[in-house]
């Protein structure tokens, strides 16, 4: 049994208990006041899907980019389980409307491995050290670069996400998929 010492060590803010439920008290509160203000429109959106790294979509409200795929391989303390590997999807998106929105990796995302359900994965998010989440204010006009972060099987073939970036607004104009092949 080795001598491990914790001095000079402090967890990060994102593996504190209290920062997310710090996140989720204000993206509540910013449901609740901006509830109100919806845009809804009565037609149905078309499906609008980015099939490939490098494509960029436009919305109404938003311009999103899949910008890369990562597979970072973690480091000693942090690797994916065996038979699994860590893919980060990298994503830019521009807010292109007047008003401002938050964006939630937790709320606006929900991925799918070949049709299976799956959660994003704090180990791979910090499996590069300097990966930003897709978390935080946008600002009318300004944008957002951040990951979203799984441990998948090796052999995957398709990652599915659906994003609906403006739910908090109850709008339908932010839903949108990224579909991704394996490599």
């Amino acid at each position: 049994m080795g001598n491990h010492s914790e001095s000079g060590y402090s967890k990060p803010i994102y593996k504190r208990v209290w920062f997310w439920i710090i996140i989720i008290v204000i993206i509540v509160a910013v449901a609740t006041n901006k509830g109100g203000k919806s845009q809804q429109t009565n037609s149905t959106p078309e499906e609008k899907t980015i099939t490939a790294v490098g494509q960029t979509l436009t919305t109404q409200y938003f311009k999103v980019t899949v910008e890369s795929i990562e597979k970072p391989t973690g480091s000693a303390y942090n690797k994916p389980s065996e038979g699994k590997e860590f893919v980060q999807v990298n994503l830019d998106i521009e807010n292109i409307s007047n008003e401002d929105y938050n964006i939630s990796s937790i709320l606006m995302f929900n991925a799918y491995c070949d049709g299976y359900s799956i959660n994003q994965s704090i180990s791979a998010a910090i499996a590069k050290g300097e990966s930003h989440t897709m978390d935080g204010a946008l600002a009318a006009g300004k944008k957002i670069k951040g990951a979203l972060s799984y441990e998948l099987p090796k052999d995957w073939k398709e990652l599915e996400i659906d994003a609906d970036l403006t739910t908090l607004k109850f709008s339908n104009d932010g839903k949108i998929k990224i579909k991704l092949q394996n490599q």
